[in-house]
């Protein structure tokens, strides 16, 4: 697991913590209303603390880690929403789901 720091700014924070207010245990998101760039894809356990977020990331470079994703680990974090998640990034659904 790596430590990677939360997102400061991205266009995707607002939609994505209106999305997320409610959230309990799994939830879908569509971004493609936000974005037409396709973005980086994966899925990782992610563990939110409220400082940072670790994650199941190989690449020793946290800025590769993709962007989608740390901004919903950002917007969890800032729900105060700590724990551990499986999240996930594939043809512009973003799925949230508890661990």
């Amino acid at each position: 697991m790596i430590n990677i720091n939360y997102s400061k700014r991205s266009k995707f924070l607002l939609p994505m913590g209106k999305s997320l207010e409610n959230f309990s245990t799994k939830i879908s998101i569509d971004l493609s209303q936000i974005t037409s760039q396709k973005g980086y894809e994966g899925e990782y356990l992610i563990e939110i603390n409220e400082s940072h977020f670790s994650a199941n990331f190989l690449n020793n470079d946290p800025t590769r880690f993709p962007q989608r994703i740390r901004v919903a680990a950002t917007v969890l974090s800032r729900l105060k929403f700590y724990g551990k998640y499986i999240i996930s990034h594939k043809n512009k659904i973003l799925t949230i789901q508890k661990a």
